[in-house]
């Protein structure tokens, strides 16, 4: 039986790591993590009735992210659906590729 991975809790121990001997351990228990590194330009704000916003946030959570991320995914979808600009299609795809890569997966 592989050996669970251990709980690092400081940046020493972190970096550490990767220099030992790793191959007796189960990867397993992660899962792929993603992080967003772009600045966010501009900002909106809106009212929305309570029933949509909980369906949003419980849809958020079960892909375990931010609701305000869920949102914004949503109207990129949506823009790209329909007949967009084709530089507007590729900037969006550029930026996901930039920007939503699966970086170090994160221990469950």
């Amino acid at each position: 039986m592989k050996k669970k991975v251990p709980r690092l809790k400081t940046n020493r121990q972190a970096e550490a790591f990767p220099a030992q001997d790793l191959s007796g351990l189960g990867f397993s228990q992660f899962k792929p993590g993603k992080f967003e590194f772009k600045k966010k330009d501009d900002q909106i704000n809106t009212r929305v009735p309570k029933p949509p916003l909980a369906a949003v946030k419980a849809r958020a959570r079960a892909r375990g992210i931010p609701y305000t991320r869920f949102i914004r995914e949503t109207l990129e979808r949506a823009i790209c659906a329909e007949v967009a600009p084709a530089a507007f299609q590729k900037e969006v795809l550029i930026h996901r590729r930039l920007y939503h890569r699966p970086a170090a997966f994160s221990a469950t």
